[in-house]
């Protein structure tokens, strides 16, 4: 009996003891998500899917209308280009008419000599439907005439915009880069230079927004003449 109580005291007494690297944990207890809160997450989770795609397809499609607008811009400056280069080697027609047969804010007939030939075309450039358009008569009989029922019409500059701005403005011998055009209606005898603008959009219910490309060419064969 005696040892019994020994025994009991001593376990009552290294109990008693505390380690000095013993950790004593607290009871844990969890919680998981209740209905609502998981139903929170999940919307909220869905927003911003929705914005990323959103986002992203605003990025795509922002690159795709970059793209288009500079092949817009590529092809409406290599067309300007060449009328640019017709307007400079305009000279009297086989009928033996002025270089330039019709001036308008919209639509400009001259003459020249487009396949080196000595036998100029009559071109018509104007605006009709919404594009900008090119007209050809090729010189034929004998004596050579021009027979306006043979013009091939084709579209060269399309998804114009309409502007306050005219697609051909003209000038006369003073214009030195600065200054007015010649008001309508215009006396043909006295334009040297003709101003050319268009403003192109390919899509105008998405960026980018519509670009305008100008260009100024003077006819050299009436260069010096006043």
């Amino acid at each position: 009996m005696i040892n019994h109580n020994k025994e009991k005291g001593k376990r009552k007494k290294e109990k008693g003891r505390r380690h000095p690297f013993t950790f004593y944990l607290l009871p844990f207890t969890s919680k998981g998500f209740s209905l609502i809160e998981f139903i929170v997450v999940l919307a909220i989770a869905m927003i911003v899917t929705v914005m990323l795609a959103r986002f992203q397809m605003n990025m795509i499609s922002l690159k795709r209308g970059s793209e288009e607008t500079l092949r817009s811009q590529q092809e409406v400056r290599r067309v300007l280009i060449g009328l640019s280069s017709e307007l400079r080697n305009a000279q009297t027609s086989v009928t033996g008419s002025y270089p330039l047969e019709t001036v308008s804010d919209s639509s400009l007939v001259f003459f020249t000599d487009t396949t080196g030939d000595r036998k100029p075309e009559r071109l018509r450039y104007f605006v009709d439907s919404g594009a900008l358009k090119r007209g050809e008569v090729v010189p034929t009989g004998s004596p050579l005439a021009y027979d306006l029922a043979t013009e091939r019409v084709s579209d060269v500059i399309k998804f114009l915009v309409a502007t306050t701005t005219p697609v051909f403005t003209y000038y006369d011998g003073s214009y030195s880069g600065s200054g007015s055009p010649l008001s309508s209606p215009y006396d043909i005898s006295k334009v040297r230079m003709v101003g050319l603008s268009v403003t192109v959009d390919m899509n105008p219910n998405e960026p980018p927004p519509p670009v305008t490309v100008s260009t100024l060419a003077t006819i050299r064969k009436l260069k010096d003449n006043q």
